[in-house]
């Protein structure tokens, strides 16, 4: 058996109020993610949530629905170095975040979008590649941030994504 695995990608979204959330590719890029787990002896170690890089969940559907947006930031709350920290990523700091994980296959343009269900909702997004690289990288290494938005203010609110017209590979 052959699998082709090109990308890993794995997006944190931030949310700034409370609503749901509708992540919608703009063409099916996604394909089947496969994980594999490594069992460690710590007893104290936490256990991630959707709301960690490493509890990411799978993402297989062009569309994907998030019925209940999380608060907090999970057991792992500072995985991103945000601009509130002096830090390299365009967010100020993981707050009341969640993340979606999946497998690119092909080269070729990539777009979603993020549509709150209460249109005067703010949501922040950055997407890292992984694929040769872990979650506890994220924090220090800027070149695994593909891309990033954490535009705010009164006016920035309602759908927001990655417009589809920058091609990767």
């Amino acid at each position: 058996m052959t699998l082709l695995l090109v990308n890993t990608l794995i997006i944190a979204i931030l949310r700034r109020l409370e609503a749901p959330l509708l992540l919608k590719s703009g063409r099916c890029v996604i394909s089947l993610l496969f994980c594999s787990f490594t069992l460690c002896r710590v007893c104290d170690a936490q256990i991630p949530t959707i709301q960690d890089c490493l509890g990411a969940i799978p993402i297989c559907t062009g569309i994907y629905t998030e019925s209940k947006a999380p608060t907090g930031s999970g057991n792992y709350p500072s995985e991103i170095n945000g601009t509130g920290n002096g830090g390299i990523s365009c967010m100020d700091a993981e707050v009341s975040s969640i993340w979606y994980t999946f497998t690119v296959n092909k080269t070729g343009k990539f777009g979603f979008i993020l549509t709150p269900n209460d249109p005067n909702d703010d949501y922040d997004w950055a997407l890292f590649n992984i694929t040769n690289a872990t979650c506890s990288q994220i924090f220090h290494d800027i070149a695994l941030q593909v891309s990033c938005n954490a535009a705010g203010g009164e006016t920035c609110h309602g759908n927001t994504g990655a417009d589809g017209k920058t091609t990767y590979s």
